[in-house]
């Protein structure tokens, strides 16, 4: 059990790969930033499970990141039956065990890794129409008189 609460460094990743792509373009970087979240999230809701025990206060914040890496265990381990790499009517056995979670990391990796980019788009679509809505408003009327054509006639 104790090895279980050093899986919360895991959570410094996501930050760590923010940082790191912190000047490139929206989509790509919430695309990134989705995506090692999906990797380390199932270990790391692990390891916050962990802080149940070791710090008594947190008896809530334990059940729900207990039902967090349910969550995440259980969509892997169904990815794995339907992928035919374990069987559904035996106990998972400890080789087994190394399959669920390869699935569980990439299932989560791209399932957060879509979301991620779903979000830098919708949140670039939103700051392009933010800074359209926001530009000051041209005169026409200076506009119209400034031409040729008008001066010309």
């Amino acid at each position: 059990m104790r090895s279980d609460i050093y899986l919360n460094f895991l959570w410094l990743v996501p930050f760590v790969t923010w940082f790191a792509t912190r000047n490139k373009s929206q989509i790509l970087r919430s695309t990134i930033l989705g995506t090692s979240f999906g990797l380390v999230v199932p270990y790391a809701s692990v390891g916050l499970y962990a802080l149940h025990f070791a710090w008594p206060v947190s008896e809530t914040f334990g059940q729900f990141c207990f039902y967090l890496s349910f969550i995440h265990d259980l969509a892997g381990i169904r990815v794995a039956i339907f992928l035919h790499l374990v069987s559904a009517n035996t106990p998972i056995a400890d080789n087994q065990r190394f399959f669920i979670d390869i699935v569980n990391v990439v299932t989560w990796a791209i399932a957060y890794g879509v979301l991620g980019l779903l979000w830098g788009y919708f949140r670039n679509r939103w700051k392009k129409n933010k800074e359209i809505m926001y530009q000051p408003k041209r005169r026409i009327r200076e506009n119209a008189t400034n031409r040729e054509s008008w001066t010309k006639h």
